[in-house]
């Protein structure tokens, strides 16, 4: 699509656009109609040679630019939709949304995009660091020689359940020699046998009728969860809930102290007896120290920040929902 956008450099404007982005300078681009905002942002990342990440001001907003930018880039441009928080327990809900996004953090990882669209409220919701991410995906080849508890106790901390049977996406499951594993950015689920310790066989098969379709050499399993932990820290994060427990309940008022104990208390031992449950949301800020964004996963592309305004104006009303939730 170079006929759509070569013409722009022989405006000295836009020239001068790519010039300041090469010596990592900020710009500010106004009088933009709604439909030259993809065409212009495609056109300096082609230019710059740079990927990129377009952080529009409200999710809809989001949704109407990646069509737009789909026009010009095809599957190289990615839309990172928006989390739902869950701060209250659930019987049960569709992780599909998470799943999109966790492939989305592989893909860029791996550098396989060009553009990412993202609003500002999806943008705002913390991550695990980029390197922890990395180091949490198990990659497998045939020949691959494994000890057998320590892959079921990561795929436990990256977020996957043991079953019976493996179902859905999320979900793996062991019957003597044999791993099945339903990575979340697969469609199919996976099949290795054991030789021994050693890899003998990777299929995918298809979970509703367990029937195997391709032979693989070697897979990747990506996280089951954006918030993930090691074994190892859920004894200090445990603590950490209890002290601050404690606090609370010194301020708390009689009436309340009692509802307070039982929940944290019947949290604590979800912590402990499950690793993971439905509304472990409300403990982000114990199991994240150090919180990223997505910005933080590619931290050589270029950031397209739509309508600053309106930018500025979302981030104060998300904070003030979040007080008052």
């Amino acid at each position: 699509m170079n006929f759509l956008v070569n013409p722009l450099l022989e405006l000295s404007e836009y020239s001068g656009i790519i010039n300041s982005i090469s010596d990592s300078r900020s710009v500010v681009i106004t009088g933009l109609a709604n439909s030259q905002k993809a065409h212009i942002a495609y056109s300096i990342c082609q230019h710059s040679g740079k990927r990129g990440i377009y952080i529009a001001f409200d999710e809809f907003e989001a949704r109407k630019l990646y069509e737009d930018f789909y026009l010009f880039l095809g599957e190289d441009v990615l839309f990172f939709p928006l989390k739902e928080i869950t701060l209250h327990d659930v019987e049960a809900k569709s992780r599909d949304n998470d799943f999109k996004r966790l492939e989305i953090l592989k893909r860029i990882k791996e550098g396989d995009y060009r553009l990412i669209v993202v609003s500002v409220d999806s943008l705002l919701h913390k991550l695990i660091p980029p390197g922890l991410f990395a180091e949490s995906i198990i990659e497998l080849e045939v020949g691959n020689r494994i000890d057998l508890l320590s892959m079921q106790k990561k795929l436990i901390a990256m977020g996957y359940e043991r079953v019976a049977v493996v179902e859905n996406k999320g979900q793996f499951a062991v019957r003597g020699g044999i791993i099945d594993i339903f990575s979340v950015d697969y469609n199919m689920a996976v099949r290795i046998e054991l030789f021994d310790d050693e890899i003998d066989s990777i299929r995918e098969f298809d979970p509703d009728s367990q029937r195997s379709v391709e032979q693989l050499k070697r897979i990747k399993i990506i996280p089951a969860r954006e918030v993930i932990y090691s074994e190892d820290k859920r004894e200090a994060i445990i603590n950490s809930i209890k002290t601050d427990m404690n606090e609370v309940l010194k301020r708390a008022g009689k009436e309340y102290k009692a509802l307070i104990r039982e929940n944290i208390t019947a949290d604590i031992g979800k912590l402990q007896d499950n690793y993971y449950f439905e509304g472990i949301d409300r403990y982000i800020n114990y199991i994240i120290n150090e919180p990223s964004t997505l910005v933080d996963y590619d931290d050589d592309c270029l950031v397209f920040a739509d309508e600053s305004g309106k930018l500025k104006n979302r981030v104060e009303n998300i904070i003030f929902e979040w007080q008052e939730s």
